[in-house]
């Protein structure tokens, strides 16, 4: 008789302990869970951003990344408060628009994913797309570099040319009076100066 007594005396205690450990849980995480959301969508954010922007301008990702988020936390929080049985249309047109968003941003978190999954492979390709570019780039100066030393080899050859010409006095353009004067004459100092 003794043995139960005690037992229903210390069994208020242990339940009223529960019970506060319970009530401080939930206030908790009725006081976190808006904190909470809000960073796993700004994670949810990133990786969303991250894929879209491979598709469209940054800015304009970063607008639809928001506007998916916002949908996603909006539509999560009404779902908390709508009672299915209570307002059918309104409950399914909510719960439609979150599956709409939450496909978008899972499907385009996907890259982000797939980044950090193939890091290695992707890596290998971009260092061989960029040799690749690399020796492009490298040909290209080499053509054009080509170009202008032949076109200085041609100019430095007929300058050296009228040079001589002017010299030995047969260049085209001398005057008549001194033409086939070998030496350093008017028209040959000139031909020298430009060259």
């Amino acid at each position: 008789m003794q043995k139960t007594t005690s037992e229903n005396t210390h069994s208020p205690a242990v339940g009223i302990a529960i019970n506060n450990i319970q009530t401080l849980f939930v206030g908790i995480l009725k006081v976190w869970t808006i904190p909470i959301v809000l960073m796993l969508s700004i994670a949810s954010e990133f990786t969303t951003f991250y894929g879209l922007s491979h598709f469209i301008m940054p800015w304009i990702a970063l607008v639809i990344t928001i506007a998916i988020q916002s949908i996603v936390v909006i539509c999560s929080l009404e779902m908390a408060s709508i009672h299915f049985k209570a307002n059918r249309t309104r409950y399914i047109s909510v719960l439609l628009s979150l599956l709409v968003a939450l496909t978008a941003s899972i499907s385009f978190s996907y890259f982000k994913f797939y980044e950090i999954s193939q890091k290695d492979n992707i890596h290998i390709t971009r260092l061989n797309e960029l040799r690749q570019n690399s020796k492009n780039y490298i040909n290209k100066v080499l053509l054009i570099k080509q170009k202008i030393l032949t076109q200085h080899r041609r100019e430095l050859d007929k300058a050296s040319l009228d040079t001589s010409q002017a010299y030995f006095g047969t260049h085209s353009e001398i005057a008549l009076n001194y033409r086939n004067q070998v030496g350093k004459g008017p028209f040959r100092r000139a031909t020298t100066w430009l060259a």
